[in-house]
């Protein structure tokens, strides 16, 4: 049986998703939908129901229902998905070794600072955190830790341990030690910001597939803020949309479910960092920021400006 053979594990926020929806047009290359399905982290599957004291979150438990994601897929040489969490797992780089030891992996990083503030602002869209000034929100780690102030709507407490996710050579190296390294492309936010087909380009030849296709490369996932945090909240759970979905032609389905979403959420670019707070913040990840320039041969100390502190 033939298996999905790209993973696209990370991180949040440095471009996954575009890049999955780039790839997605690719003649030779099928993506998941959805992009993440969650299914190799089974730590956060666990810690998920103790939690919750039930299975309330993550629906692709059984291979079966995985690969249920990849019926379309027809005579592509590639396909994948594209699973954010997967770099923060524990168990996710050994479970998708286990279930293809061929596959190729990607994993996209951005500057520790810049991730977090950007995955906070994104845990607040999504309602899955509810302390809205970011310096607070990380100063609550430690009560959150032992279980105190979680958010109701998170799926996994461990993903508001916001220092835990920077840690980017721990979590590469999970991969790198199971993966020939030839098969582990490592993708900087800058590099795929700065230009979009370049990146584009390297990994569909890291893929080994025609480079000659060449998709439209628009802007992806922008900042949004919520207008209407309770209404937000009603219309995001799918049994609001399940009949629509059902009766309505897509594009009809697709417009109105826009038009609402339209009405309560915004884009807007988020007020830039406290330049000293930022500051204090690089100086904390700076060990962290050294350990991945060793690892990866690459010199992110002055290419993330830590030099400059």
């Amino acid at each position: 049986m033939r298996k999905p053979n790209l993973f696209i594990v990370g991180k949040q926020k440095a471009g996954t998703t575009a890049l999955h929806q780039f790839l997605s047009k690719h003649p030779d290359i099928f993506m998941s939908e959805p992009k993440e399905p969650m299914f190799f982290c089974t730590d956060m599957h666990k810690e998920s129901d103790v939690w919750y004291k039930k299975a309330n979150h993550f629906p692709y438990r059984t291979e079966s229902q995985f690969m249920s994601l990849f019926s379309s897929w027809k005579d592509q040489k590639v396909a994948g998905e594209s699973t954010t969490q997967y770099l923060d797992s524990k168990d996710a780089a050994e479970n998708i070794h286990r279930f293809n030891p061929d596959a190729k992996i990607v994993i996209m990083l951005r500057e520790p600072v810049d991730y977090l503030y950007s995955l906070h602002g994104q845990y607040l869209y999504e309602m899955e955190e509810d302390i809205d000034d970011f310096k607070m929100a990380l100063e609550a780690e430690d009560d959150r830790r032992q279980g105190k102030r979680v958010p109701p709507r998170i799926k996994c407490p461990s993903w508001l341990w916001y220092s835990e996710t920077v840690k980017y050579a721990e979590q590469i190296k999970r991969y790198i030690d199971v993966f020939p390294r030839e098969n582990v492309k490592i993708i900087l936010f800058d590099d795929f910001q700065k230009d979009n087909k370049q990146v584009y380009l390297d990994v569909v030849r890291f893929l080994d597939v025609d480079d000659s296709f060449i998709p439209e490369f628009e802007k992806v996932n922008a900042h949004r803020t919520v207008r209407f945090r309770s209404l937000k909240r009603f219309v995001d759970h799918p049994m609001v949309w399940g009949l629509p979905k059902k009766l309505l032609p897509t594009k009809v389905y697709e417009s109105i479910k826009g038009g609402i979403y339209g009405l309560i959420v915004k884009k807007q670019k988020r007020v830039p960092l406290d330049p000293q707070f930022k500051a204090e913040l690089m100086r904390g990840f700076k060990p962290e920021v050294e350990k991945l320039s060793s690892l990866l041969g690459m010199d992110l100390i002055t290419r993330w400006a830590y030099d400059k502190l």
